[in-house]
């Protein structure tokens, strides 16, 4: 009697590593739903109650207040650069949160 064949007539193909290209380009995310609006971080919080009870701050001592919570990507870990502090308030400002007054 002839061996039966088996009923895979055609030879294992090993299974590509490569992933199949997606319809969208590398590293796009999808737009968050909040998109465009501010967020009120924990260290706005923060740094926003401790002004508050000081009735006011130099910009030197807000780089190190807001050096406590260092964001992404922090160059140092106990301060912030002036001209991000500056972008800080600048942002609390536009929003309404702070007033800033040159002395």
């Amino acid at each position: 009697m002839p061996a039966q064949e088996s009923s895979h007539t055609h030879p294992a193909r090993a299974r590509s590593t490569k992933r199949a290209l997606s319809a969208t380009p590398r590293g796009t995310r999808k737009k968050r739903r909040d998109a465009g609006k501010t967020r009120f971080t924990e260290r706005d919080q923060f740094a926003l109650l401790w002004i508050g009870q000081q009735y006011g701050m130099r910009l030197d001592h807000l780089q190190w207040l807001l050096g406590r919570y260092g964001g992404r990507g922090a160059t140092y870990s106990n301060w912030i650069s002036e001209s991000t502090a500056r972008d800080v308030v600048a942002r609390w400002e536009q929003e309404g949160w702070l007033r800033v007054a040159r002395l």
